[in-house]
């Protein structure tokens, strides 16, 4: 039994005096949005003495090949996928919970996004809900009362990064030259992976009530919407690349975003770059400003402490997303974009953030300051966990399975098959899933060390890459007495 086990069921007042170390597993879907704040909140699970797998997992809990744990996923959306999961994860013995990554906090209110993203049976089949603070909290726990006791305003370990403390994670060098600006896209439309027929025929399973529901019209309007302001993007690109020309503009499409079709539609600028590659935080970090319109990147922006632009030249109250552009200094029109970035240049007028900024960001982000939301997390693990959830292995069979997740197959053949054509000099080279691109050791090993510049508690973990996209997390057990 391990004392911080221990010390940490004081604090926590529903800890049902289980002390044993559990299997978790972490279910993650986009590796650009998801892998640090959840490489953070496996790290704090693991040194807790829990044995964590971390990854692309949905394949694996499908077909049955886990031994029981507890199961963390992104969401709890009614659709039929998900409640076949949910309902073979219970029968298999597994605890299920999950936060949901989507948020929905852009929006003024939460109900249109909570009833596409809970029921009152998923939240049932689960067996406990996480969320990112009190304005999600609030509405899900009015909705559904009978079930207010699953449910946790434990913060996301996403928002964990963004505090000032955690600046040396993301001391990392870039590829621009200082100082550079931040644009950072939350558009899709034309810019999208996926063409607007695939969205909506995708959404049609499970997302939509009826041929006339305004949500799936709602899409539309989004879309023509973010179509007109991509095209203001481009405009204040080039023009800021022009009036500016010893500084840099990065650029950063969303993970949804295709970087080529923003490259082919601003043109060749040399001072211009596009780049969605790794995470967004060390760009934001080392930015001199941030320009952004309805984008989550601005609330990590002023949580981090630096300035924020958020750019409106077409104003749609109906379309733009509220509450990320309550934050910064707003600016309507081109020629006041291009003034207050030359004010950012210069130092002058433009402060980090305000103290009304971070008031509001308190509302929705329960981890602003205090606990950080990987704690809190693993405490809620820590009072679901049951006897049955502790195995010496994560398998079913008590080995690594061969071949028997077609989903992993799937994986190796993606990895190597660009590959061998590489090497027959083929012309045209699949690409690998735009949602999770796979890792390496050394890319784990590495941000392990970032990590261990904050906590170097972290150095004493075991993370080891066992499939394309899945690792584990283990502490490393002690030199016996007398060991060499």
């Amino acid at each position: 039994m391990l004392t911080a086990h221990g010390a940490n069921s004081k604090r926590n007042p529903s800890f049902n005096g289980f002390f044993g170390l559990a299997n978790i597993y972490i279910h993650m879907e986009i590796r650009k949005r998801e892998l640090d704040g959840k490489f953070l909140l496996a790290s704090k699970a693991a040194l807790r003495g829990h044995r964590v797998m971390l990854g692309y997992l949905h394949n694996l809990l499908s077909k049955d090949l886990l031994t029981p744990g507890i199961f963390h996923d992104k969401s709890l959306t009614p659709r039929p996928k998900k409640f076949n999961l949910l309902r073979k994860a219970r029968a298999a013995g597994h605890a299920y919970t999950s936060i949901d990554e989507e948020h929905g906090l852009l929006q003024k209110d939460y109900d249109i996004f909570a009833g596409q993203r809970y029921s009152a049976e998923t939240i049932d089949l689960a067996s406990a809900v996480m969320f990112w603070g009190a304005h999600d909290h609030g509405f899900i726990a009015a909705k559904y009362p009978e079930q207010a006791h699953k449910l946790h305003p434990t913060g996301n370990p996403r928002a964990d990064l963004w505090r000032p403390e955690m600046a040396e994670v993301f001391r990392q060098d870039l590829a621009v030259r200082r100082p550079f600006i931040l644009l950072s896209s939350n558009l899709g439309s034309i810019f999208g992976q996926r063409p607007i027929g695939e969205i909506v025929a995708h959404m049609r399973e499970g997302y939509f009530k009826g041929a006339e529901d305004e949500t799936e019209f709602n899409i539309y309007k989004m879309h023509a919407y973010s179509t007109l302001l991509g095209g203001e993007y481009v405009r204040a690109l080039r023009r800021l690349a022009l009036t500016f020309p010893d500084v840099d503009f990065v650029l950063r499409p969303h993970p949804i975003e295709n970087p080529a079709t923003w490259k082919s539609l601003i043109g060749d600028y040399k001072n211009i770059i596009v780049t969605n590659a790794g995470s967004v935080t060390p760009w934001i970090r080392q930015c001199t400003a941030i320009i952004h319109n309805g984008c989550t990147t601005a609330m990590e922006a002023v949580m981090s402490g630096i300035p924020v632009l958020t750019y409106t030249p077409i104003v749609d109250q109906n379309a733009e997303f509220y509450f990320p552009n309550l934050l910064g200094k707003r600016v309507n029109d081109l020629p006041s974009l291009i003034e207050s970035v030359g004010q950012v240049l210069t130092s002058t007028s433009i402060a980090t953030s305000s103290g009304e900024d971070l008031r509001v960001l308190g509302e929705r982000f329960a981890n602003a300051d205090g606990t950080l939301a990987a704690d809190r997390i693993v405490d809620v693990w820590d009072s679901v966990a049951q006897p049955q959830h502790t195995s010496n292995s994560f398998w079913k069979q008590g080995r690594l399975p061969f071949f028997k997740a077609m989903g992993d197959f799937l994986d190796i053949y993606r990895v190597a098959t660009p590959q061998v054509l590489k090497l027959l000099q083929a012309k045209k080279i699949p690409v690998l899933p735009q949602k999770f691109d796979v890792w390496t050791q050394a890319q784990l090993d590495s941000l392990q060390d970032r990590f261990s510049r904050q906590f170097p508690e972290f150095r004493q973990l075991k993370v080891t890459q066992i499939a394309p996209r899945i690792c584990t997390f283990e502490r490393a057990q002690p030199a016996s007495a007398g060991a060499p």
